[in-house]
């Protein structure tokens, strides 16, 4: 991103952004035809994961779009904190689109933005507020290289949000299953060096090619952390999934996602 781009999403920082609109662009806005049949169903565990995961990274948004709701975080003593957020998505006339994020305390003051920069054949690029501004007041934006950065103390990651897992150089499709009544791929993704995750399972909706499901594995082969989506509501004449939740369960700490407009 060119140092006019990042200036241009700095002095927008009043439009509504914000969470996971990577995951609402799977549910509506997108390019392809989910009705045909997603993948090569003849092909080998390893073929069949390699072209699942491009195409779930194929679907581009093809307008802009956005939301707005509560991120409600949840302690294992049972401490519970609130914030709002938003989500806008801007498309380009290329396959290049942006998430822009933004976090605020329940008065509306504005505390943390967050950009996810995606392509389908290039590596996302993340960025966030630096906490300074510049002459005219607007805040600044500075790239960061850790996709493992926490989004407003929740349990969701900037990587997990522009779906980082999708990248790694194994992907293959363990087997088929019924998720909430509906056809699904179960998608295992592994990376050659792991930092944090040593693999994700992912439930793909065989229709959509929309999350529904994910389980992430730390260093040693347990569960960290579990995701998953539920709820449609029409937002803006569109039918959207409208809650994403995050259950952390080594720390015991829980992280809800409510779009309500």
């Amino acid at each position: 991103m060119s140092n006019a781009q990042i200036n241009n999403h700095s002095g927008i920082s009043s439009i509504l952004r914000c969470l996971v609109a990577a995951i609402i662009a799977c549910a509506c806005f997108i390019h392809g035809n989910a009705s045909e049949a997603p993948i090569d169903e003849s092909g080998t565990p390893e073929q069949k994961g390699k072209e699942l995961s491009k195409l779930i990274l194929s679907r581009v948004p093809i307008k802009n779009y956005q939301t707005k709701g509560l991120l409600t975080t949840r302690s294992r003593s049972g401490q519970r904190e609130r914030k709002r957020i938003s989500s806008t998505v801007y498309t380009s006339s290329s396959l290049t689109w942006t998430n822009v994020f933004q976090i605020a305390d329940m008065d509306g003051r504005v505390r943390n933005e967050y950009l996810i920069v995606r392509n389908p054949d290039k590596p996302n690029q993340y960025y966030r507020s630096s906490g300074k501004v510049d002459v005219k007041g607007q805040t600044l934006i500075e790239k960061i290289n850790d996709p493992f950065v926490t989004i407003g103390g929740s349990g969701f990651m900037m990587g997990d949000m522009g779906f980082e897992f999708l990248f790694w150089p194994s992907q293959i499709v363990t087997r088929h299953t019924i998720k909430s009544g509906r056809k699904a791929y179960i998608l295992e993704s592994k990376q050659e060096n792991p930092e944090v995750y040593s693999k994700i399972l992912t439930w793909v909706d065989k229709k959509t090619l929309g999350p529904m499901k994910a389980e992430a594995y730390g260093l040693d082969g347990k569960l960290l952390k579990r995701f998953s989506v539920g709820g449609i509501r029409e937002i803006q004449g569109q039918k959207v999934v409208s809650r994403f939740d995050m259950d952390d369960r080594i720390t015991g700490h829980f992280s809800r996602i409510e779009f309500r407009e």
